[in-house]
Formats: C-alpha cells, sequence, structure tokens
C-alpha cells in the first residue's frame, strides 16, 4: 500500500483539513482527494489497487454516478439550448458542490464520446475539383452573407455518440473556437434542426450554419423553413473531406 495514501486517509479521517494532509504527505490535492474517494468506495484494499495515471473519465473531481448524472442530464427533454464548457461546469457546481476545472471538463468530454476537434474550413487548392467548387459556390459565398449581416458563422458536425445507441450529437464551434453541443434521441428529423435553428436565431441574431454529417437534399420541410427565414439563417451542408 502506498504509505503517503494511506496516511492522507487517516489525517483525513482524523479530520485534518486539505492543506493540511497536502502539507504533511506532500500529496497534490488531486491525489488526496482520489485516495479518500477509494478509501470511501473500497476500504483500504481500494488503495492498494489504485494505478498510476488517469483513466479515461477520472480526474473529474466526480463519482462515477455523478458523473452519469451529468451526462445523463445532457439528453433531459428540458434542455432546449446548447451546453457549453462553462454550462458544464456550473451544473457540476449546483448539483454536486465541484469545481471543475476546464481540463477536467475536456477530459469528462472525452470519456463520453462529445470532445469535437478543432473546426476549420481551408480553401482548397485547384480550381475546378469538387472542393474548390463546394468552397466558390457554397461556402464563400456564406461566409460573404455572414458577414455582410453581422451573423455568427458556426461550423459544426452531427454524428452518433459511441456507447450510446440511438444519442445523436450537434457539437458547433463559434468563430472564437467556443464548443457547443446538444444531444437527441429524436436523429435525424427536420423538425429537431429547426428547433435548432430557431433556438440559434434567439442567442445570436443572424446565423451562417456549415454542418457535416447531413444530407439536405430530401429535407423538404427544413429547406423550405431555411427559405422562409433566409434573411436571418443560411445552412449549408459541408463535407469535409473534399
Amino acid at each position: 500500500m502506498n504509505k503517503q495514501r494511506k496516511q492522507a486517509v487517516e489525517l483525513r479521517l482524523a479530520g485534518k483539513t486539505l492543506a493540511q494532509v497536502k502539507e504533511a504527505t506532500g500529496l497534490s490535492a488531486p491525489t488526496v482527494i482520489k485516495a479518500f474517494k477509494a478509501f470511501e468506495a473500497g476500504g483500504w484494499q481500494a488503495i492498494n489497487l489504485h494505478k498510476r495515471g488517469r483513466s479515461k473519465g477520472e480526474g473529474a473531481g466526480l463519482s462515477l454516478s455523478q458523473q452519469q448524472t451529468l451526462k445523463s442530464g445532457l439528453l433531459s427533454p428540458a434542455r432546449a439550448h446548447f451546453w457549453s464548457r462553462e454550462t458544464l461546469a456550473h451544473e457540476a457546481k449546483t448539483q454536486f458542490e465541484e469545481s471543475l476545472s476546464e481540463r477536467a471538463i475536456a477530459r469528462l468530454l472525452e470519456a463520453w464520446g462529445l470532445a469535437l476537434p478543432e473546426l476549420a474550413v481551408k480553401r482548397p487548392r485547384g480550381v475546378r475539383n469538387p472542393a474548390a467548387q463546394w468552397y466558390r459556390y457554397q461556402y464563400q459565398p456564406l461566409a460573404d452573407w455572414a458577414e455582410h449581416h453581422q451573423a455568427i458563422l458556426l461550423l459544426g458536425v452531427c454524428k452518433t455518440v459511441p456507447g450510446w445507441p440511438g444519442v445523436y450529437h450537434l457539437g458547433l464551434q463559434t468563430p472564437q473556437r467556443k464548443q457547443l453541443g446538444q444531444l437527441t434521441d429524436q436523429w435525424p428529423t427536420e423538425q429537431w434542426l429547426i428547433d435548432v435553428g430557431t433556438t440559434l436565431q434567439q442567442h445570436y441574431g443572424n446565423v451562417a450554419l456549415c454542418l457535416a454529417g447531413l444530407d439536405l437534399r430530401r429535407a423538404a420541410t427544413l429547406n423550405t423553413w431555411l427559405d422562409a427565414n433566409s434573411a436571418t439563417i443560411r445552412l449549408i451542408e459541408w463535407r469535409p473531406e473534399q
């Protein structure tokens, strides 16, 4: 058994503060907290089984049940707005009185399969290949419209969530690289996309969307809605592999 961790648990059981335990053992606060939670969950043997490094999803300051509660809340029917790392940190603080760092939130999102890589549309080489044609006739007009109408230009990806059957994730990235997300178990429905567009309009005003993972060719209802609201919202299909 790690003597320092055992000492940390004994000191915590004796009523010592986290600061006092850190000073006495030389361990970091997260290590002390993790050791004590392991002891609470499985006794001294649980500390014996402690491994170096973090497992996927660990280091967030939340128990597994708390993590699951936070994750399940992302699919709540009452959640009409997009969540971000900031809103997740706020909910963890409100529900569990736990302060999560941005890195801790990032680890949780990765463990849940909700991490969004940094998105960027790059000007392709050439002029006649499909990628260049898409950039010239779809993306550039969208970007020009966004600039002219002072609209926010959002890049996004729609995809399934690994390990969560029937659930889909729409992740968006703002020009400031802030990431937003929304989960649904009703994908793919045009009405859900219309509701998403309406929510974004209410929050940002004019909106330009470039989304991957969609096939808009047969989305008659959605396209009718987009045509009726073309003064305030534009949407194009994005194929990053082009």
